[in-house]
């Protein structure tokens, strides 16, 4: 979601900020059939600004969106960076503090048939920018213990001690993500972020192959019924990949493309501090 204001200054805030400031709102989903259903829901709920061009839903992967504004914009990012591509790379075996990235080969068109990975040297200037900021966030955890901003309850402390990855030599990195964030900053240079996700997942085989390892799952019939999977290496379509998101590793990435900083909290510190701004 975009959401853009073409006034500089207002005194407004909350809904009533909303109400009077928004100019415009952009709704960006690769998927055409989501794009109809929400093209059809909010032209019946909101049919006059659709006709006075407020609100547009654009069928389109957001790596490549290519609309730029000056203007202010609040970019919403719920539950999207957990649905996006990461790139796996491995330590190697053979030189000691060198990583190698993983390609995924098949034996057809679709790729659906015998899936598996192929060990490369690291050639792709995301995966080397990615990985080097997480080193550097790992680096930087070990040697500050006030470092992590998220405050994280008993109960989570408690699991994360007793949680053991199969293997820590490999890296699941955010590296679409990365991608992104390059191109909605430059984009959007007047830009708010508020993303929002997972920044640990529900324990899964397939999320302790690796650090950052995605939970890999099909839903069954009964909505709380669903089959894991091992890995990632399953046909395409029939499994759902969710990642958990490093929040300071995100931050990181963020700094060193716009050169700002961010806050980092949880989605009850979040609503304390901006509920009380709403006003209907």
């Amino acid at each position: 979601f975009f959401f853009s204001s073409r006034r500089r200054h207002t005194r407004c805030s909350g809904v009533s900020w909303a109400r009077r400031c928004v100019q415009e709102t952009a709704i960006v989903e690769i998927s055409p059939v989501l794009c109809k259903r929400a093209e059809n829901k909010l032209k019946n709920e909101h049919p006059k600004l659709f006709e006075r061009g407020q609100i547009k839903v654009i069928n389109s992967s957001i790596l490549d969106y290519q609309e730029k504004t000056n203007d202010l914009t609040f970019i919403l990012l719920f539950e999207v960076l957990d649905n996006l591509p990461h790139d796996r790379v491995y330590l190697s075996k053979e030189k000691k503090n060198l990583y190698e990235q993983v390609l995924v080969e098949f034996d057809d068109q679709n790729g659906e048939t015998n899936l598996r990975e192929k060990r490369v040297p690291i050639e792709d200037q995301y995966v080397r920018k990615v990985l080097d900021l997480f080193l550097k966030v790992q680096e930087i955890k070990k040697a500050d213990i006030h470092f992590q901003e998220i405050k994280e309850s008993f109960l989570e402390k408690v699991y994360k001690l007793f949680r053991k990855v199969k293997s820590d030599e490999n890296i699941f990195l955010p590296t679409v993500s990365y991608m992104m964030l390059e191109r909605l900053t430059k984009q959007i240079p007047n830009h708010q972020f508020i993303m929002a996700d997972f920044d640990m997942l529900r324990e899964a085989e397939s999320a302790l192959t690796g650090i950052l390892a995605p939970v890999v799952s099909h839903k069954l019939d009964k909505s709380h019924e669903k089959r894991d999977y091992p890995t990632y290496l399953v046909p395409r379509g029939d499994a759902d990949i969710f990642f958990p998101t490093d929040f300071q590793l995100l931050k990181s990435m963020y700094k060193s493309m716009s050169k700002q900083n961010s806050r980092i909290m949880k989605t009850y510190e979040f609503m304390d501090i901006y509920l009380s701004l709403i006003h209907i």
